[in-house]
């Protein structure tokens, strides 16, 4: 915790001794909104940070990855999934395949209740992210909770097929198996 506001307190120095810098500002931006999301309540100091500095990115260029993705997740600290899906598409249209934001993505959307689009985005995700294996346990959890076995067992085998070196999810299949009673 003391560590964290030490780096935001030296980012946000380095941000104003030198205010052309977009690394500065992608710093300063990236630690204020580390800060936020880890706080239990709404820091207006750091979201007013992350989002001022996310401005100044997408003023100097309006397709930022750095900007887009600060503004994203920001918007997912809101009440409302709609908006967080919205820029979250945005940053995706600027950087397609990043897997950590594709899956921010498909939770957002299921969180808005949209599940259909969140299983299609995940289906179609795994070819170009095959190591990424949050993105298959996004798409395991969709399974599960509509009570699709068989789909969430061929999820974890083919997790495992194009990850053979990962242990855990070997273990996840094992997991699966036991809840569903299979393989005894």
């Amino acid at each position: 915790q003391e560590k964290d506001k030490d780096a935001y307190t030296s980012l946000t120095m380095a941000n104003e001794l030198m205010p052309e810098s977009d690394q500065a500002k992608v710093d300063l931006g990236r630690q204020a909104l580390s800060m936020l999301l880890k706080s239990r309540q709404r820091v207006d100091a750091y979201y007013k940070s992350a989002d001022k500095m996310a401005d100044q990115l997408l003023a100097k260029n309006p397709q930022s990855f750095e900007g887009l993705r600060i503004k994203a997740y920001l918007a997912m600290t809101g009440d409302e999934p709609t908006e967080a899906i919205a820029q979250f598409r945005k940053v995706l249209a600027v950087k397609p395949n990043d897997p950590e934001l594709t899956t921010v993505l498909i939770q957002n959307l299921l969180i808005a209740k949209q599940d259909a689009e969140a299983e299609k985005l995940a289906r179609e995700s795994i070819p170009a992210m095959k190591t990424f294996g949050p993105l298959y346990d996004s798409l395991y959890s969709i399974y599960a909770k509509s009570g699709r076995v068989q789909d969430a067992q061929g999820i974890l085998e083919q997790k495992i097929a194009n990850n053979p070196k990962d242990s855990f999810a070997v273990i996840q299949l094992a997991d699966h198996y036991q809840a569903t009673k299979q393989g005894a």
